[in-house]
């Protein structure tokens, strides 16, 4: 008798297919429209977020420009995703990644909110998975293949400061002055994701009232404390 074994990364294959059937849309839409309809109201921008269309906060992680685009972001969510999802949970690794691509999004339109532009492409979330995994797997070794081609092995704490130095650079030489079409807010963004989930969530910190306010109930036997829990 056969039984089928469960996939140990729902969320992950998700992701991905609806990356792959989101992108053959756009093209295929644009053909027959002669328009990028699915740019038009799909992508996150300062005008679409005026008009209305909040659903872009979460629609343009799962746009992307060109082939290239999309097979860069899909390899960069496939590994580090697959090790997040089947360690942590499904539940975990869709909270970071969600978590992650909404924060990019605030990010990007602080600077972008008045200008022309459109932020469309999910590295914005896959940097949130990046920054938590590097603070999960300090100890563990990463190898890195730059240009696909030659091996690099770096412990986990020099990628992620590599990173972040990089794109706080880039916003501030380049991205702010608009010299530059890599959204190095929304990467920032996204670290800033990984990192909260990872201290806020993860550590299962409490969330307390101020202190003067504590003290004040007090008196009237009435305490406030919360708890978030992860699971």
């Amino acid at each position: 008798m056969y039984y089928s074994r469960p996939i140990e990364t729902p969320w992950l294959h998700r992701i991905l297919i609806a990356n792959i059937v989101m992108f053959v849309l756009q093209q295929v839409s644009t053909l027959w429209f002669g328009v990028p309809l699915f740019e038009h109201f799909l992508t996150l921008s300062g005008a679409n977020v005026s008009h209305g269309y909040v659903w872009t906060f979460l629609t343009y992680a799962f746009l992307h420009g060109n082939t290239w685009h999309l097979f860069l972001n899909a390899l960069f969510v496939f590994f580090l995703g697959r090790t997040i999802e089947m360690e942590e949970g499904s539940r975990r690794f869709l909270t970071i990644y969600i978590l992650s691509l909404l924060l990019a999004g605030l990010a990007w339109l602080a600077i972008h909110f008045d200008r022309h532009t459109l932020l469309l492409g999910a590295s914005g979330a896959n940097m949130g998975l990046l920054t938590y995994y590097c603070l999960t797997h300090r100890d563990r070794p990463m190898t890195l293949l730059i240009f696909f081609v030659l091996p690099v092995t770096l412990m986990p704490s020099w990628i992620l400061w590599g990173f972040f130095g990089f794109e706080f650079f880039n916003v501030l030489f380049q991205e702010i002055p608009g010299t530059t079409d890599i959204a190095s807010s929304a990467h920032l963004g996204g670290m800033l994701g990984g990192l909260v989930y990872y201290y806020w969530m993860r550590r299962g910190r409490a969330i307390e009232l101020p202190a003067w306010f504590r003290k004040k109930k007090s008196s009237r036997h009435v305490n406030f404390h919360l708890n978030i829990d992860d699971r």
